[in-house]
């Protein structure tokens, strides 16, 4: 049972069970629970591209994308594979090798 202390958080929960979109992109057929998941992706109709690598001219819509850009500009690799010193930036990248190399290991 989902519980919260705001009552719009427990709208929103039930939202996702509904299926439930009211908010709607402009540009798209695009459609959300929450409007500021809508705002974020009507940016990327418009290139809106508000956060920038601090190595080069890269830029994105989420801050968190730059922080994975960068890290490739680092060499910072914070996921480990579970069998082997296999390492990567994003996490789906050592689900992948586990499941591609590592298949039996489990």
């Amino acid at each position: 049972e989902y519980r919260a202390t705001v009552k719009s958080d427990v709208k929103k929960h039930e939202m996702r069970h509904t299926g439930e979109k009211p908010h709607k992109c402009r540009y798209c057929e695009y459609r959300a629970v929450q409007k500021s998941d809508v705002v974020r992706h009507e940016m990327m109709h418009r290139g809106d591209k508000p956060h920038k690598c601090r190595y080069c001219d890269y830029r994105a819509v989420r801050k968190s994308e730059v922080a994975i850009h960068e890290m490739r500009h680092t060499g910072e690799k914070p996921y480990k594979c579970r069998y082997c010193e296999y390492r990567a930036v994003e996490k789906r990248a050592v689900t992948k090798h586990e499941n591609n190399v590592h298949s039996n290991d489990a």
